[in-house]
């Protein structure tokens, strides 16, 4: 149909009518159609907007975690380098003590030797010696011999016996 009969007023024929009734029936879907986009694309704006605000938090806090990681590892090494540092210095405290022990021990092994030592020299010291009780025993046997030539008695005289 030709659109100059449809944009005159003047001619109302019944395909006219039609025509227009349609066009009008189109325009208002479309328009329904228009304000359900418009509407969507609000939706769908305000929804990539809060979308954006989501991952620009997450890059903050991806960023705050990095900045975190950093700091942590750095911590680590600084007590891993202490740690390093303590064991050293354990290990040579350790070997210091083992070495005073080490002589601890052969200390009082040679004190344990000498206290030996003593103590036989103690008991051989305090044993009279041999001389010393020949020594008695002829003193004892010569006693005897002067009291019983004394009395006038005669008794048997025994040589001294070392006991």
């Amino acid at each position: 149909m030709d659109p100059s009969q449809i944009s005159n007023p003047n001619n109302p024929n019944p395909s006219s009518i039609l025509w227009a009734h349609q066009l009008r029936a189109d325009i208002v879907k479309l328009t329904g159609s228009i304000n359900n986009l418009h509407s969507s694309h609000a939706s769908t704006t305000k929804i990539l907007s809060d979308l954006g605000e989501t991952v620009d938090r997450l890059h903050a806090r991806i960023h705050a975690l990095e900045v975190q990681r950093d700091a942590n590892k750095l911590s680590l090494a600084q007590k891993d380098a202490r740690l390093t540092e303590l064991s050293v210095s354990h290990d040579e405290e350790l070997g210091s003590y083992k070495e005073v022990f080490d002589d601890i021990r052969a200390r009082l092994g040679k004190t344990e030797l000498v206290n030996q030592t003593l103590q036989e020299r103690i008991e051989i010291l305090e044993r009279p010696s041999s001389a010393a009780r020949e020594k008695k025993s002829v003193g004892k046997v010569n006693k005897r011999n002067k009291r019983v030539a004394s009395s006038g008695k005669k008794q048997h005289v025994f040589p001294a016996f070392v006991i």
